[in-house]
């Protein structure tokens, strides 16, 4: 019975006083060494390539040293060229022996140096796995701040990026984006934490020149951004999540297919938790009410076909997530968003 604690990829020595030395065992064995996950075949090739190049010289080497003291002009090469040929028996025999050296020199070079080479990757990768923790705990802290300077909780935060990941997973957004969907949801808002706080938690409506410096939180939000490589991704959220399909909206008045479709998307999701929400200036609406509402938007602040598949997914959404705590919803999240930030960027560490 095999041990349940050992891979099938295991990398035990083929070679041991049961198991004696075995054509067949050890290509096996080394067939698994590098096709576990690549980093074998990669040393062996580059040790190949090393040791080829070095043995190409050698034998170069040989040849110009021999040809001199023999009195054969080097420099001209149909000389040396006939000196070669006239070697080409002693030359031969030579390259065989050196050809099995050389290879068996790979081979043992590959096999000691895996297990030290494969202790450096598994530390490398546990910094790496470090480093993607930490991203996240700043993505979530920084979204925490956003919205309790908001006078709010961070279930909004939470909400709209559940709500924004199970749409983007029905319009079937490309993965190279869903990473920057999910870094704008949580970040969306962040150019509020620099408007002042009269206007920001003001529970009435805010007269002109207020609704003018509230919507520079918009600028003042990709202006805080654009420091960090890291957030930059959430610069088309943060941009364009106030934007209206029809090209009412602002901060540039983009119309259709011009709104980046994550923004498009992400509007719809942030909308509706707005509406199905209680604020400091209204209690939360129904869910009939507040699709009511959003439907009569459909070509004006939404894009119809986006806000059409979010109807449809609407009511399971606010059943599972609008009264869930914010335990339950942090759960939620990272079970959906952690696979999608962990996918890019363990790229952006390639």
């Amino acid at each position: 019975m095999k041990n349940a604690n050992v891979p099938s990829w295991s990398h035990a020595s083929p070679i041991s006083h049961t198991n004696p030395i075995n054509p067949k065992v050890m290509y096996r064995w080394l067939r698994k060494l590098f096709m576990a996950d690549g980093l074998g075949l990669k040393l062996f090739l580059g040790a190949t390539l090393v040791g080829t190049n070095f043995a190409f010289m050698l034998g170069i080497l040989r040849l110009l040293t021999e040809a001199h003291l023999r009195q054969v002009d080097v420099t001209d090469h149909y000389a040396l060229v006939r000196y070669a040929y006239q070697l080409s028996g002693q030359v031969h025999y030579d390259l065989v022996g050196m050809i099995i050296a050389f290879y068996l020199l790979v081979y043992a070079t590959t096999i000691l140096l895996y297990p030290v080479l494969r202790l450096h990757q598994n530390a490398l990768k546990r910094q790496a796995l470090d480093n993607m923790r930490a991203r996240g705990e700043t993505l979530i802290m920084l979204g925490s701040l956003i919205a309790k300077r908001d006078s709010d909780t961070s279930g909004h935060n939470y909400r709209v990026t559940l709500y924004a990941i199970h749409l983007a997973g029905t319009l079937r957004i490309p993965e190279t984006k869903m990473h920057d969907l999910v870094v704008g949801a949580f970040l969306h808002d962040i150019g509020k934490i620099a408007i002042p706080d009269k206007i920001l938690l003001k529970p009435g409506p805010l007269d002109e020149e207020e609704t003018r410096i509230m919507r520079t939180h918009v600028a003042q939000g990709l202006d805080i951004l654009r420091h960090s490589i890291f957030l930059r991704g959430a610069e088309a959220i943060v941009e364009g999540h106030h934007e209206h399909y029809l090209g009412t909206g602002y901060p540039n008045g983009l119309a259709g297919k011009a709104i980046s479709p994550i923004a498009r998307l992400f509007s719809i999701a942030d909308v509706f938790d707005a509406l199905t929400s209680g604020r400091p200036y209204k209690p939360p609406y129904s869910l009939d009410e507040s699709l009511r509402l959003m439907t009569e938007e459909s070509g004006k602040a939404f894009d119809p076909e986006y806000l059409q598949s979010f109807l449809s997914l609407a009511p399971k959404l606010h059943q599972s997530y609008a009264a869930a705590s914010e335990e339950f919803l942090a759960g939620e999240l990272k079970k959906l968003a952690e696979p999608i930030l962990v996918s890019r960027w363990t790229r952006d560490q390639l």
